[in-house]
């Protein structure tokens, strides 16, 4: 005697693959929609506030005027009172005059949804400035990279935010 097939019902590995095409077209949809939905935007005063730089002997404090943010030392370890060293070309002329608390080496950046650009870093040990990107990896990580020319020769530090 033979069972009967009800024309009604899909055998049960067909009713399996059904089930995982179903998963897998869902996932799909999850794929190509999650992109689309808007994540919540950066803030672009994250990065407001003093950050200890790698070498740990500066403090760099970083403020906004405007739109456009800046930074400017506040505390050197051993501070003496003296001035940058280095000859940079002309245009940094006038920060060798200035002493080195207080000296803004964060000129210019502007927030562009993601990260800081278009501004430039002031290096007081060579007395060069270079064009930079800040990015926010975490909330109290900042990197700072600075380059000649296009940011693939460069070089990134971390700075962690002064508790």
């Amino acid at each position: 005697m033979t069972a009967l097939v009800s024309p009604f019902r899909d055998p049960p590995s067909a009713m399996a693959a059904k089930l995982a095409l179903l998963v897998f077209l869902s996932l799909c949809v999850l794929l190509i929609a999650l992109p689309l939905y808007p994540a919540a935007a950066p803030d672009p005063d994250a990065i407001i506030g003093t950050w200890v730089v790698a070498e740990k002997d500066a403090h760099i404090e970083i403020y906004r005027q405007g739109d456009v943010y800046f930074g400017r030392i506040s505390w050197l370890r051993g501070q003496d009172g003296g001035k940058p060293s280095g000859a940079g070309p002309a245009p940094e002329a006038m920060m060798h005059e200035t002493p080195r608390v207080g000296l803004i080496i964060v000129r210019n950046f502007r927030f562009d949804g993601k990260a800081w650009k278009a501004g430039t870093l002031y290096d007081p040990t060579d007395g060069k400035s270079y064009r930079g990107i800040i990015t926010l990896p975490g909330k109290d990580e900042l990197h700072v990279r600075g380059y000649l020319g296009i940011s693939l020769f460069g070089r990134t530090t971390v700075w962690h935010r002064v508790p």
